[in-house]
């Protein structure tokens, strides 16, 4: 049940995402697309909550990046990477398609995020990502490619260059550059 239940919650989000992201905004933030790092069978299990805790919680994410550009009028795409391990902690990177790396702007943003309380999380991490566009983007959503893979965090795949082939993505590459507490 909890499985049929992230399908729906993911189609619900794209839906609410396809309706926003029809008409751009020339300027603030507009979600384009939310992509859950890990299958449906592990989120279920990692999720005591269920995908009602999930969706308040990205609900919550989506607010700030809201806020936090309101007013922007540069256009970029945005990828919000989200980590969250038990115990509620929780890390974010971003991804920019005009800034360089984990740019030291978005700082007060990432500060913002993180201090949100995160969902409950069981058993290892859940990772997703909220991607969108910043003043009605810039058009490089790589979610419009044939051959989509999910954005990685360019801290992630440096410290996973040395790990054996293959990494579980998300948890293969957070265990090196976010291990866990235990």
């Amino acid at each position: 049940m909890v499985k049929g239940h992230l399908l729906l919650l993911l189609a619900l989000l794209a839906f609410a995402t396809l309706t926003h992201a029809a008409d751009k905004p020339a300027q603030g933030f507009a979600m384009d697309n939310l992509v859950l790092y890990q299958p449906n069978d592990v989120l279920a299990e990692r999720l005591p909550g269920g995908p009602d805790a999930l969706a308040a919680y990205i609900k919550q994410l989506q607010g700030v990046l809201t806020e936090f550009f309101q007013t922007a009028k540069f256009p970029e795409t945005l990828h919000t990477i989200v980590a969250v391990r038990p115990d509620f902690r929780v890390r974010v990177w971003f991804l920019s398609s005009t800034r360089p790396g984990n740019a030291e702007a978005l700082t007060p943003l990432r500060q913002k995020l993180e201090a949100i309380k995160p969902v409950e999380v069981q058993g290892g991490p859940v990772a997703f990502v909220i991607s969108g566009s910043i003043a009605g983007g810039d058009g490089k959503n790589p979610k419009a490619k044939k051959n989509y893979q999910p954005p990685v965090p360019r801290e992630w795949m440096e410290a996973g260059k040395d790990l054996a082939p293959p990494v579980l993505v998300p948890d293969g590459y957070l265990d090196v550059v976010w291990p866990d507490k235990n």
